[in-house]
């Protein structure tokens, strides 16, 4: 009896043991997660390139650009957001075979070059939010969370900043409009706010319909481009311009040109722009009365 006590003991001894090597094996082997730092106040470069092309991005004067055209900051801060919150969670493949099933290649998958650190976001995981990963000096693929494939894998166009104008309508005091026939002023319409309505003044003087005037500031106050030109132009023949003025003394000013090339289409440039983009027409005929005409 004590002799088998003894075995037994030595048994659980053995089996502790062994547990013990077993658990601290797993934890030499355990993968070391590694943690993304960026200080993104002091990029001023970095590219993402996908099968879609390379969008080459630079901070100059404090101004982000995207190939040589404005670029919208509130995408980019998102960006910089988002890698700094990527979580690496579990290593799924260390070897080189597995690329490109996982799409973390140099031609299938989506590869940011930042400052220190670049890195390829593949296909998506066994979640909606879930993405495969790797570091491009590295081997190992990772699941990771934070930053999605289509969030950096939008089209060239969606990095750049394509606001017109943008202001508060309650902040707008006055609105003139200017129409151009060959060159020349053809006729001016100036819109002003009293403390009550606004005022249309033209040929004469008179009171501007309330919904009118509200459809106008609600476009003219949040015009963004809906479509952007394949290259850079400057505008030839100016058709419109249109002049905001606001409570506290801010001047904007829109030239507008009707493309040649399709009737429904306008280039529009702004003073806060660094070149024309193209409107519609639907949104032409809401912000200048002369159109509604037609």
């Amino acid at each position: 009896m004590r002799k088998n006590i003894i075995i037994l003991s030595g048994v659980l001894v053995f089996c502790a043991l062994l547990l013990g090597v077993i658990k601290l094996v797993q934890q030499i082997k355990k993968p070391i997660r590694p943690i993304i730092k960026i200080e993104s106040e002091k990029i001023s470069e970095f590219s993402i390139t996908s099968n879609k092309g390379t969008c080459k991005f630079k901070k100059e004067f404090n101004v982000w650009r995207v190939n040589d055209f404005k670029a919208d900051k509130k995408l980019i801060d998102q960006l910089f957001d988002k890698i700094k919150n990527i979580q690496l969670t579990d290593i799924i493949s260390e070897s080189k075979d597995r690329w490109d099933e996982f799409e973390v290649t140099e031609s299938s998958g989506v590869k940011l070059e930042l400052p220190g650190v670049s890195f390829f976001i593949g296909k998506i995981g066994y979640s909606w939010d879930c993405f495969y990963f790797r570091f491009a000096d590295k081997d190992e693929v990772w699941l990771s969370k934070g930053l999605s494939r289509g969030f950096v894998e939008r089209p060239f166009e969606e990095w750049i900043d394509s606001t017109i104008l943008s202001l508060n309508k309650d902040e707008v005091s006055e609105i003139e409009i200017s129409e151009f026939k060959n060159k020349k002023l053809f006729e001016k319409t100036l819109f002003v706010k009293t403390s009550d309505y606004w005022i249309k003044q033209g040929a004469k003087e008179e009171k501007f319909e309330e919904e009118k005037i509200s459809e106008m500031l609600d476009i003219l106050c949040s015009l963004y481009a809906d479509e952007i030109p394949e290259r850079k132009r400057e505008l030839e023949n100016i058709d419109f311009v249109i002049n905001v003025k606001t409570k506290s003394g801010t001047n904007y000013e829109i030239n507008i040109e009707k493309e040649r090339k399709d009737e429904f289409k306008y280039l529009a440039k702004s003073n806060i722009t660094d070149m024309p983009f193209i409107i519609y027409d639907y949104k032409i005929r809401k912000i200048i009365p002369q159109k509604q005409k037609q």
